[in-house]
Formats: structure tokens, C-alpha cells, sequence
């Protein structure tokens, strides 16, 4: 990590010129296949090498702590929010097969993996480096089910999938972050455990009482016509932050408190009455994903080392958006309804994205105090995992385009 300098409000400058400029060609950036998280990433990049950013203080900051809580309970809850088709969608069998199938092997697969090439790391940050990079994420990189070439069965896995994989992990990653803030012991593995159970328990009451008295209430004052979908969505918003904020204040954990509050909220509420307020959350949700991304590309540039480019934690990064990915849902998909090129498929597509980072940047804020190196290495490992998925992905979304255009 290099030092440097720079000041906030050059870097909101930088971010609100970087997403304006997004917003005024997304429609030509898409038709280029272009995915979003790329151009925001990039401008922040080239933010950080203009102006020498420092994010050594704004990364100790406990306010970075908080606000990337924040934003991880919002995108986590609109993650839940987002599934069509019921609770699992419309193909339940493949949405359990790689939700408690394939996820929980990937898992501990990378945990295996990190323990052989980053020896250096304990079992609690291996574990949360496995659970920051192996959840998939379709959000950045939309430019992949643009084409003929996806079936729309698959991408509705697929996006069943990516919705509450890093919700499912989330309690594993606050198990793992508190093991190792008890420096690993076998005192501290029972304190820990004992603390996740206890978080978890809280979490899912909080989720599941404010879920369902917003979810209520929205319904009642709609059928009512005491409020508009547009006013509603801003409910909505209040609801991810109402449940993060109950559950960190009552002991427990905000953003899975999010997470199974959007799950409540989007099982109660009237599908006949919430398309309009969804698509206001959605909104909200994609400018949190492009800061998000910002941020990522000012990380990127300030971690970035040769010597780490060419490491373990490189190759780490290749295994996990590749064989860590594509084993375990190949395995879990046997025996199912999809035919070898669809599990093939399925197994292929899985880009990481704001989940990891800010999952990564969680577990930097956490750890830094005590163990800079622990800290570093998560950050550096899901900063490359990341980057990697980004630009593969670009890849394989202009090569599918292509292969569409040929075959229509």
C-alpha cells in the first residue's frame, strides 16, 4: 500500500463526474456490452492515480465501518426483495441445490485451497475470505443475460442464486470475524460460536418483526389509498435501515437483521401493489452499487503492489472465480433437470461483485486495529477475486453477444 494525498471533496467531485458520465451513455455503454462496475471502477483508478488518494485514514474510520454496514443491510435486503416467482422462484429443486449445496462446498473448498496457499493465514480469515469471495453477484455485470445465448431459465437461477448467497454467508462471515477477534483460540472459537448463535437468533427476530409490520402496513395503507408506490419506496428504504439499526442496537447483526427482513417483507407484501416502489428501491440500490464500485477502483489503485500480483493470493483469486465455482455447482447439479451444457452454463457464470467488496472492506475495518496483515491480506485477496471476475466476465459478455449476433 502506497501513500499519497488528497482531499474529500476532490474524491466527490471525482465520483459525481464519473457516475454522471456513466448515467449520460449507460444506454450506449450497454449496447457495447460494457458493464458499469467496469467504467465506475476504472474511474476510480484513474481518481486515485491523479490525485494520489490516502485512504489510510478514511479505512481506520469507524464511520467507514458504519457506512459500509449500511450499505451492505440495503443491498442485502434488496437482494431479497428482488426474487420473482415466490420464495425460491420458480425452480425451487435448483435453488436449494446451490444454495445449501454448492455454496457450503465452495466454501470450504476455498477455506481448504487459502490454507494451502496463504499458510500464513488463520482459520478465521481464511474462512471470511471464502466467504467474501465466493458468493456471486449478477448485478455489475448485466451485459451477460443480454443475449439468446442464456436460457431464461438459467438466468432465473441464476439470479434466485445470486439473491441470497451472500445473505446465507452472512452469519458464517460475523462467526469467522469474531473467532478471530479472539485471536483464534479454542476459548475464543467457543466465544465466538456462542456470540453467532446469540447475533443470529436477534437478527432473525428483528428481521422477521419489522418485515412483517412494514410489509402489514404497506399493505393496509395502499389498499387504502392513503400513500403512493413512489412515497412507499422510500418506506422500503427506511425498513433495510430501520432493521439494521434495531438489530446492531439490541446486540445483534444489522445487516443479516436486513437481510431476513427483506425476505419477510417481500413473502407478506401484495405482489399486486409493490411494483412501483421496487423499482424505486432498485434505484437507490444501483447508485449504492456505483459509489460502491468507486470505492473499489480507489482500493484497487492503493493496494496494488507487483509483488502481490504476482503471489499465492493471485492465484487464489483465479482458483475462486474458476475451479472453487465451478466444481461444486457441476456437483450439485447432478441428477437435476438441466442437461450437461445447462449445468456447464450455469456453473461458468458466476461474477462477483458489491457483496465481496464490501464484505472485504467489513472485514478490513474490523481487523486493522489488532492485525494489519490479516486485514490487508482479506482486502487484497477480494480486491483481486473481484477485479479478475470484472474483467473475465467483460469477456464472456461481449463473446456471447457476439456468438447471438451470429446465429440470429
Amino acid at each position: 500500500m502506497r501513500p499519497g494525498g488528497s482531499s474529500l471533496p476532490s474524491l466527490l467531485l471525482s465520483a459525481g463526474v464519473v457516475v454522471l458520465l456513466w448515467s449520460l451513455f449507460a444506454k450506449r455503454l450497454k449496447q457495447w456490452r460494457v458493464a458499469p462496475a467496469l467504467v465506475i471502477a476504472c474511474g476510480g483508478v484513474l481518481t486515485s492515480v491523479i490525485f494520489q488518494v490516502d485512504l489510510a485514514a478514511p479505512l481506520y474510520s469507524p464511520v467507514t465501518e458504519r457506512t459500509v454496514e449500511m450499505v451492505l443491510a440495503l443491498l442485502l435486503f434488496v437482494d431479497a426483495t428482488e426474487i420473482r416467482g415466490g420464495l425460491l422462484g420458480r425452480d425451487k429443486g435448483g435453488a436449494l441445490r446451490l444454495i445449501f449445496i454448492a455454496l457450503p462446498i465452495s466454501v470450504v473448498a476455498a477455506t481448504v485451497v487459502g490454507a494451502y496457499l496463504l499458510p500464513t493465514a488463520s482459520l478465521a480469515v481464511l474462512l471470511m475470505i471464502a466467504c467474501a469471495v465466493m458468493p456471486t453477484d449478477f448485478s455489475p455485470m448485466g451485459a451477460l443475460f443480454d443475449n439468446n445465448k442464456v436460457p431464461s431459465k438459467i438466468k432465473h437461477l441464476l439470479n434466485v442464486e445470486s439473491g441470497y448467497n451472500d445473505g446465507i454467508v452472512a452469519p458464517v462471515f460475523v462467526f469467522a470475524l469474531a473467532f478471530a477477534e479472539g485471536s483464534g483460540s479454542e476459548t475464543g472459537l467457543g466465544s465466538a460460536f456462542e456470540t453467532a448463535v446469540v447475533s443470529a437468533g436477534i437478527s432473525l427476530a428483528v428481521g422477521v418483526v419489522v418485515g412483517l409490520l412494514v410489509a402489514g402496513l404497506a399493505n393496509l395503507t395502499m389498499r387504502r389509498g392513503l400513500t403512493t408506490g413512489r412515497a412507499l419506496g422510500i418506506a422500503v428504504i427506511m425498513a433495510a435501515l430501520l432493521s439494521y439499526g434495531l438489530g446492531s442496537v439490541l446486540d445483534g447483526n444489522g445487516f443479516v437483521a436486513a437481510f431476513v427482513c427483506g425476505i419477510v417483507y417481500h413473502l407478506f407484501r401484495d405482489t399486486r401493489l409493490r411494483e412501483a416502489e421496487l423499482a424505486f428501491v432498485e434505484d437507490v440500490a444501483l447508485l449504492c452499487n456505483l459509489l460502491v464500485w468507486f470505492a473499489f477502483g480507489l482500493v484497487l489503485d492503493y493496494i496494488f503492489t507487483s509483488a502481490a500480483l504476482w503471489s499465492t493470493m493471485t492465484l487464489f483469486a483465479i482458483l475462486a472465480v474458476t475451479i472453487l465455482r465451478f466444481g461444486p455447482v457441476w456437483l450439485a447439479l447432478l441428477g437435476s433437470r438441466y442437461s450437461r451444457a445447462e449445468r456447464a452454463m450455469i456453473a461458468g457464470l458466476g461474477p462477483r461483485g458489491t457483496a465481496s467488496i464490501v464484505f472485504g472492506l467489513l472485514a478490513w475495518t474490523k481487523l486493522a486495529g489488532e492485525d494489519v496483515d490479516d486485514a490487508s491480506l482479506v482486502l487484497i485477496v477480494v480486491a483481486w477475486t473481484v477485479a479478475l471476475s470484472i474483467a473475465g466476465f467483460s469477456v464472456a459478455a461481449v463473446s456471447l453477444a457476439s456468438r447471438s449476433k451470429e446465429s440470429s
